[in-house]
């Protein structure tokens, strides 16, 4: 899932979240899913919470300038292995 593009015929790569909660809720998937637009550390937890989602996708989440930085690539993968964790643990 990503969000829908505005100003292009394009869907997505636009860096934009959606509605996660209302999508959650309305909904079903029985594949894989793959949650994409707008992520970065501070909202993955939001994502993944609401989806479960098999992976996430980023891109603009983790650019500085326009140009990828490891300091928040190293963050939001950080991030990410810590919710892995907890929700294994919490099992």
């Amino acid at each position: 899932l990503d969000a829908p593009a505005e100003e292009t015929v394009y869907a997505g790569g636009n860096g934009q979240t959606f509605d996660w909660d209302t999508s959650a809720k309305t909904i079903t998937v029985s594949k894989p899913l793959f949650i994409a637009g707008g992520l970065h550390q501070d909202n993955v937890q939001q994502a993944i919470s609401c989806f479960h989602p098999y992976a996430v996708d980023i891109s603009s989440g983790v650019e500085t300038n326009g140009q990828k930085d490891i300091a928040k690539i190293t963050a939001f993968i950080k991030k990410v292995k810590e919710l892995s964790i907890n929700e294994t643990t919490n099992k």
